[in-house]
């Protein structure tokens, strides 16, 4: 805050800042850091050689606001999101014990724009953005629904596919002909199914083992194929990590297991630099053990596994999403037990890797309650978001949705308590 008075015939003698509480600073100019959200009015009286004293009050001056910490009366959880094209992002997830879906929209500062709840009986899973800045979300409920709303988040259609039986959406993608994909799963089955624009039913497949498969994440090469992953179970693990190439019109061109541990669960899948993709997921080396490690596999546009690492102790890790960075290393987003002294809830874990599998660093982000992360991408420049959602800064007892703006070192901007 910087005093901008001018003297009468007597100089100003004396300087008292008032920013909306109790503190009182007497230099002529301050600074002041609010500890809680709200609006606050800033005073300055200025008083002269001869104690004649003059004040100035500019009401409702200060928005006090935590960066990315989206507070309200509610109980939510974020489970994916978006960047989108305006330099801002998305939240898609849901109410904490409901089947009310929900959506929040912010700028690239972290300041919210607008927040709604979808009362369709489930959970948005899934969240992207179309060409005209419309966004298109999945339920995480049977029979599948998709949803299409606005910029300032007013529904323009929903279609729910009845038809189609018991399909349970993960994940939704843009597609280069304008359409979208959406992966997985029907009757135990892996399920995709292509829609154009307005949300009509191109073609759809389902493939599967003869035990339990479910898929988990899609991505378009740049060909214009799929490769989908999904989690299969096999006569040797209790699960395993499918990759499917699917073509334009949903046939399959190859299928390759990708991992060779008693259990890999799969959550993510993005590209890397020169072909080549990384799955992100969680793993049990051995049925003896209860806990899993976050692990993370690199493998080449044929489906071939380069290397696999995985990243833990003796608590449950478990890995989330994963993106590569300009130096070519790959940010990790993980959640961890093993940073909570006393086991009562996760951290965040941002783990830095490098594009031979080196873990570079690790960084632990939350508090001593359930904190954790969903996704992470790209927002602008050298800067990357992490959605998820925490209990340990919320002002109830229960979740807010959280962004966390990190630098390449794993450093947050943002939500640093």
């Amino acid at each position: 805050f910087q005093d901008t008075s001018t003297s009468g015939s007597s100089q100003i003698a004396s300087w008292l800042w008032r920013f909306g509480g109790s503190e009182v600073v007497s230099t002529q100019n301050s600074s002041h850091t609010y500890n809680e959200t709200g609006r606050y009015s800033v005073t300055l009286q200025v008083t002269d050689a001869n104690a004649v004293s003059n004040t100035t009050i500019k009401s409702n001056l200060i928005n006090a606001h935590t960066k990315g910490l989206f507070l309200r009366n509610g109980n939510e959880a974020a489970v994916r999101g978006a960047v989108t094209n305006d330099g801002g992002f998305v939240m898609c997830g849901g109410v904490v014990g409901s089947n009310v879906g929900a959506v929040l929209k912010s700028d690239k500062d972290g300041i919210e724009e607008w927040f709604y709840t979808y009362p369709g009986g489930a959970w948005a899973n899934s969240i992207t953005e179309a060409p005209n800045g419309d966004l298109l979300f999945i339920s995480n409920s049977y029979p599948i629904t998709l949803m299409r709303v606005n910029q300032t988040g007013q529904k323009v259609w929903e279609t729910i596919y009845a038809d189609l039986g018991n399909v349970y959406g993960q994940e939704i993608i843009n597609t280069g002909d304008g359409g979208f994909l959406i992966i997985g799963s029907r009757n135990w089955n892996v399920f995709l199914l292509k829609v154009d624009d307005d949300g009509n039913a191109i073609w759809n497949i389902e493939y599967g083992a003869p035990d339990l498969d479910v898929g988990r994440a899609i991505v378009e090469k740049d060909d214009g194929t799929y490769l989908a992953v999904s989690d299969t179970r096999t006569a040797t693990a209790e699960s395993n990590v499918l990759v499917t190439n699917i073509d334009l019109d949903g046939n399959t061109l190859w299928s390759r297991t990708v991992s060779n541990v008693y259990s890999f669960s799969a959550s993510s899948i993005a590209p890397l630099f020169g072909g080549d993709y990384i799955v992100s997921g969680s793993q049990q080396v051995a049925s003896t053990r209860d806990d899993s490690d976050a692990a993370i596999i690199r493998i080449d546009g044929e489906g071939n596994t380069i290397w696999r690492r995985a990243f833990g102790t003796d608590i449950t890790d478990s890995g989330e999403s994963a993106i590569q960075v300009e130096s070519g290393d790959i940010l990790f987003a993980t959640n961890s037990e093993s940073f909570i002294s006393d086991d009562s809830g996760h951290d965040i874990v941002i783990r830095k890797i490098s594009p031979d599998g080196v873990l570079l660093f690790q960084k632990s982000i939350g508090g001593e309650k359930v904190d954790r992360a969903g996704a992470i991408q790209k927002l602008s420049g050298n800067e990357w978001i992490v959605f998820g959602y925490t209990a340990s800064f919320s002002t109830d007892a229960g979740n807010d949705m959280w962004a966390i703006k990190l630098d390449v070192n794993g450093d947050d901007y943002w939500a640093k308590h």
